[in-house]
């Protein structure tokens, strides 16, 4: 009988710990939009890995967000359906980087995830509590 109910206990707290997982994908950011409030983000993604809201960690991020889509704005052509998109992001990115106290109103939610065996960090950017950069 104990050999029974602790082959139970076992078997449900590997079942338990199996669901426990981070269930994150490139996909759950899909669900999000930028004008998004906060709440609503992590209701929709869950708790985040980490919160950044020290100004320095905030413009660190800001400027490889903005390098990187500098980067992938090079790569588009202005007639495709992303390039408006990406455009705005630069744009939203660059205002934020002309407020000289950028701690007080703005911050990082960074979630972390696994695809195809590589760790994966999105960073999702607000503004008075709206997204404005995922």
């Amino acid at each position: 009988m104990k050999k029974t109910v602790s082959l139970f206990v076992l078997s449900l707290f590997l079942l338990l710990a199996g669901c426990s997982g981070n269930s994150l994908e490139a996909s759950s950011f899909d669900k999000v939009e930028e004008g998004m409030k906060e709440e609503k983000v992590v209701e929709v993604l869950g708790k985040p890995s980490k919160t950044l809201s020290k100004q320095e960690e905030i413009a660190t991020v800001l400027l490889d967000e903005f390098n990187a889509s500098m980067r992938e704005l090079n790569g588009l052509e202005s007639g495709d359906k992303n390039y408006k998109a990406v455009e705005d992001k630069i744009k939203a990115i660059a205002n934020l980087q002309n407020y000289n106290d950028l701690g007080s109103e703005v911050k990082v939610l960074q979630y972390e995830y696994k695809a195809d065996k590589e760790e994966i960090t999105e960073n999702l950017v607000f503004y008075k509590d709206e997204l404005i950069s995922k």
